[in-house]
């Protein structure tokens, strides 16, 4: 699990530092605050020689696959000059691992310099020859991992356009073994869904997905893969397939279904409230907790709303009981360029939710 993160020149921070990691993480703040970039930079780190996860998050705002455009967003106030660092330690796999992102650029020269030269048009910002043409290009990642006897390896990985075309550069010599999954409210993985309860249904666990379910629905007798999409059985003369079910217990299924298909791993929650009706909130964090206890999953989370801190105070309160100061709420305050963070445990949220927090 994740125990900390200190996040220096990525979106819209500039450096910011968060600690005390458990096994529930809520993030609170107001509109612009960054709490969506802190549950990305943690994704990230998830894996940091796989080029491809920090173009995901652009997917998962809605901006579509990468380019050379959105490539230039990850730096903060657009400075390709400074590195994006990411840091984290950890209890399990690897005691620290760090992640440096800088750019990749492409160098206009004449044809005659080009076909003279075996290195190419492809070269690193701190190779800018005087009179040349930098055009951002792409990006190359250094990860550094720290054993815990304090050995490091690291490893160098890219992501570039070659003409029109999107290419990677992997290290072929390590394999992660952590895992996560990123739930956003701007894209939806159907078929993501899909997959995963149909390994929920092999396993037969499908019970304890309906008996969930049903607390927003009471109405559900049953859920079945049909034609490649989830089917709900109200009993009704015919099944109805749960996209039409509304927005909030759909939302339901892909958050248990993560939790259950990625054990030992970690999941990713923006704007966690959103499709649920604020008295289905507490029903959801009891769900979250045992699942997330049950399977060994660490959960970052985000929201706008005061009253899933609330349900979240509220939540079955022996099993937050059990769960011994395992949870933390983090209230993150942006003036400009500098961040302030209020930490809660489990037994202050209380207080926090008395102050009144504007969040929105």
């Amino acid at each position: 699990m994740f125990k900390d993160v200190h996040i220096q020149r990525f979106r819209g921070i500039s450096d910011l530092k968060l600690d005390d990691f458990r096994r529930i993480n809520l993030f609170v703040g107001k509109n612009n605050s960054c709490k969506t970039t802190v549950l990305e930079s943690l994704f990230i780190l998830v894996n940091p020689t796989a080029p491809r996860l920090p173009s995901k998050t652009n997917i998962f705002r809605g901006l579509g696959e990468i380019s050379k455009t959105t490539m230039e967003l990850f730096f903060h106030n657009f400075d390709f000059e400074k590195k994006i660092i990411f840091e984290t330690n950890m209890n399990k796999i690897h005691k620290t691992r760090k992640l440096s992102i800088k750019p990749v650029f492409e160098i206009g020269m004449s044809s005659d310099h080009r076909s003279n030269s075996d290195e190419g048009s492809m070269t690193d910002v701190e190779y800018f020859q005087s009179g040349s043409t930098p055009r951002f290009n792409g990006l190359t990642f250094e990860a550094s991992f720290f054993s815990f006897d304090d050995k490091k390896a690291t490893y160098i990985s890219k992501l570039y356009f070659e003409g029109p075309d999107l290419k990677m550069k992997l290290p072929e010599e390590y394999k992660e073994k952590y895992s996560g999954l990123f739930l956003s409210p701007e894209f939806h993985s159907v078929n993501q869904t899909v997959t995963q309860f149909g390994n929920i249904v092999v396993e037969k666990r499908k019970d304890n997905i309906v008996r969930v379910l049903k607390q927003i629905e009471p109405s559900l007798k049953d859920l079945n893969i049909v034609f490649e999409k989830i089917f709900c059985d109200l009993d009704l003369p015919k099944m109805l397939p749960i996209n039409v079910m509304g927005s909030g217990i759909f939302r339901m299924l892909s958050i248990i279904l993560a939790i259950e298909n990625s054990r030992d791993g970690v999941i990713f929650i923006d704007e966690i409230e959103n499709g649920l009706y604020h008295t289905s909130q507490e029903m959801m964090w009891n769900a979250i907790i045992a699942s997330a206890e049950q399977f060994n999953v660490q959960i970052f989370a985000t929201t706008h709303s005061s009253e899933c801190i609330r349900a979240l105070s509220n939540a079955n309160s022996q099993k937050l009981k059990n769960l011994e100061d395992d949870i933390r709420v983090y209230r993150i305050e942006r003036q400009k360029e500098d961040f302030k963070v209020a930490k809660f445990n489990q037994d202050n949220i209380e207080i926090a939710i008395e102050k009144s927090w504007d969040i929105r």
